[in-house]
């Protein structure tokens, strides 16, 4: 039950207000994984979906101030500064994307490709680039 969004909500509300003091199992359950748009919240109850997830980063926050991150920042900024700035080694296949992917100077249009889709589906690339080629 306490992966529930409004069950982790419940916990810093009670920290917030003094009723609870911030601790390593809470700061644990706060940093796991996010149900987004998933859970009772927006189900049951019809609320925006958007808004659970957009609040447990602000939760997170709250608690990286509070003196817990579990790491994940400190994680992340160290795979960021590996591989300059990525999550994941993507300089060795941009030539790759870039040389599969179609330039048009005339359109407006732009398709942005994350790192793990570099990354995993390299081999798609050029499949993509024809399809928008055509």
């Amino acid at each position: 039950m306490n992966d529930y969004p409004s069950r982790k909500f419940q916990l810093l509300w009670s920290i917030d207000k003094g009723y609870l003091p911030p601790t390593n199992r809470i700061a644990e359950t706060v940093f796991r994984s996010i149900l987004s748009r998933q859970g009772e919240r927006w189900q049951n109850f019809h609320e925006d979906p958007n808004d659970c997830t957009d609040v447990m980063y602000l939760c997170r926050e709250f608690m990286r101030k509070n003196g817990f991150d579990c790491g994940t920042k400190t994680d992340l900024e160290d795979l960021l500064q590996k591989n300059n700035g990525h999550i994941l080694p993507v300089e060795s296949i941009s030539k790759q994307w870039n040389a599969a992917l179609p330039l048009f100077e005339s359109s407006e249009t732009l398709v942005l490709i994350d790192d793990a889709t570099a990354f995993y589906a390299k081999e798609s690339a050029g499949a993509l680039g024809n399809f928008l080629k055509k």
